[in-house]
């Protein structure tokens, strides 16, 4: 097996976006966060942790092998599918803001099939994409992912 090798231009454009991001919840929450909480770090500081976590998933992802997220992908996009449907069932949905978007869980936890939608559809379009025996011709690409992102 050959060595792991890391995009350094990729890893550096993820890096100056993420500072970026957090250089913009600071500019737009500070006066805020000040007034609401008396401290203008406050919004900063949460974003700053999530945006720890969310590298620490990063690096942790990219040690996951190619050939699990190939069979996991289309998994995931079923489930996440079948969660969508589940927020037509009246037992199931739960309405906020208007909106029946959520879906009940076991012991009153609630999820939000969406989320995992925005997650898993581009991983499912690169795992098609990432396969020579699965090039496309003419519009057949086009029409199998308006299949795909349909939900």
């Amino acid at each position: 097996m050959g060595k792991w090798q890391v995009d350094k231009g990729l890893l550096l454009v993820v890096f100056f976006f993420l500072g970026l991001g957090l250089v913009q919840v600071y500019s737009s929450s500070y006066i805020f966060a000040m007034e609401k909480y008396g401290d203008g770090l406050m919004i900063f500081r949460r974003q700053l942790l999530f945006t720890g976590l969310a590298v620490v998933a990063l690096l942790c992802g990219a040690y996951v092998p190619i050939k699990w997220l190939r069979v996991g992908t289309p998994v995931m996009w079923i489930i996440a599918v079948v969660g969508l449907v589940l927020t037509f069932v009246p037992e199931l949905a739960i309405k906020a803001g208007g909106a029946q978007r959520w879906v009940k869980l076991p012991f009153g936890q609630r999820f939000e099939p969406g989320e995992m939608i925005k997650l898993v559809l581009p991983m499912l379009m690169a795992t098609y994409l990432s396969r020579p025996e699965q090039r496309l011709s003419g519009g057949q690409w086009f029409f199998r992912f308006v299949f795909l992102g349909m939900p």
